[in-house]
């Protein structure tokens, strides 16, 4: 895409606003431009026409033809702009000949054959606005101002009085419409594109909100569920293995009863930055779907590696030293486990990787709590993972 300078005249935007939407209005610009050429070409395709039928002016039909030829090269540079096939330095180089052309071409048949005046006036005000789809607004309307100059004033000198001093009056009402009505259109154009930026922005931002936990800033159980359709569906059609960890803060109502709730919610933030860790160093999904129950969830063959992250987790937690004074199992916070391996290929659905999850960990809990309960789909077995010291299971995965 050609970059083409941001417009100086977009008072009421930031810098930031303006930069945000830089490539949208450059690629505005472009196609603007490409389809006002291309207006221009049929416009002069159809006054030509006048000359050659029925004036029998052959050179004023040349003049013209010329002209269209100049705006049809603008069109095809417009073009290559746009599919990126033209720098930017051959670019302005070719519109500068080109839009001189025209000028010429005005000046030519505004001032010498001055009978095609209002023709001119439509010419002249078609020129004007491909100018500000390339210059910033004040080199266009700088650029503007001299050719009114130029032509009004040789309009002045090589027309009659009446008639000269009628066409120098329409010379400048015609630049002065093309800039304001160009500022005003792009400036709508320029405003729209950042309104749509922000509301892009804030929907983001909602749906991000949406499917975040606020607490510990962990996914919540709505991106949980959409997360699991979509294991579920490597599961099936991939035959990948999937791995999920159900974990509870073990006898969190004793820790909420005599810490205080803003104490237990502090517990569950050191809970959630160990799985955010987690999330980044094994490239797992991680979510909060309950009160204190989080779950993990990512694809894995091997038995042995799931059991190592889930050892991790226990580890992590543990290592926290959080003291639980209410707590049976341990004298500071811990947590229980239930590990599901759903094989590749299985049929099972996002309800039956959950319900078989929880079912494994309530078996933890159901052993004592502080520990890890395994089921794998493929024979629907169900045991107890041995915590080994930290130093031998808290390493990254190994390949």
């Amino acid at each position: 895409m050609l970059k083409l300078p941001l417009p100086l005249w977009t008072e009421g935007f930031s810098q930031d606003d303006l930069a945000s939407c830089k490539d949208s209005i450059n690629a505005y610009n472009i196609q603007s431009l490409s389809l006002l050429s291309l207006v221009t070409v049929f416009l002069l395709g159809a006054c030509s026409i006048v000359p050659l039928v029925i004036e029998k002016l052959p050179y004023r039909f040349m003049a013209y033809l010329a002209a269209a030829l100049a705006e049809l090269v603008i069109h095809g540079c417009s073009r290559a702009a746009r599919r990126r096939q033209c720098g930017r330095g051959v670019f302005y180089a070719l519109f500068t000949v080109f839009f001189l052309t025209l000028m010429a071409l005005g000046f030519y048949t505004g001032i010498v054959v001055w009978r095609d005046q209002h023709t001119v006036m439509a010419l002249l005000f078609l020129v004007y606005s491909q100018s500000l789809f390339v210059v910033d607004f004040f080199f266009s309307a700088a650029l503007n101002f001299a050719t009114a100059v130029v032509f009004s004033h040789f309009t002045l000198r090589l027309k009659p009085p009446m008639i000269g001093e009628i066409d120098a009056f329409y010379i400048w009402i015609t630049a002065i419409l093309a800039l304001a009505l160009n500022r005003y259109l792009r400036h709508v154009v320029i405003k729209e594109m950042i309104s749509s930026r922000r509301l892009a922005a804030e929907r983001d931002r909602f749906r991000e909100e949406s499917i975040k936990d606020e607490l510990t800033g962990l996914s919540n159980r709505r991106d949980y569920q959409n997360a699991a359709k979509y294991y579920i569906s490597v599961c099936q059609h991939v035959h990948q293995t999937v791995c999920a960890i159900m974990l509870d803060v073990d006898f969190f109502k004793n820790y909420n009863d005599f810490y205080g709730h803003q104490k237990g919610d502090e517990a569950l933030q050191a809970v959630g930055k160990v799985l955010k860790d987690l999330v980044a160093e094994e490239q797992v999904f991680a979510a909060r779907v309950g009160g204190e129950e989080f779950i993990v969830l990512w694809t894995e063959n091997r038995v042995t590696e799931a059991e190592r992250v889930a050892i991790k987790i226990c580890h992590l937690i543990a290592n926290l030293k959080i003291p639980h004074e209410r707590s049976e199992a341990a004298p500071f916070l811990t947590v229980s486990l239930g590990v599901y391996m759903l094989r590749g290929g299985s049929r099972e659905t996002e309800d039956d990787l959950y319900r078989e999850t929880d079912n494994a960990l309530y078996a933890a809990k159901a052993g004592g709590r502080n520990c890890i309960m395994l089921r794998d789909s493929a024979d629907r077995s169900l045991r107890m993972i041995e915590l080994l010291p930290p130093e031998e299971n808290i390493g990254r995965r190994s390949y």
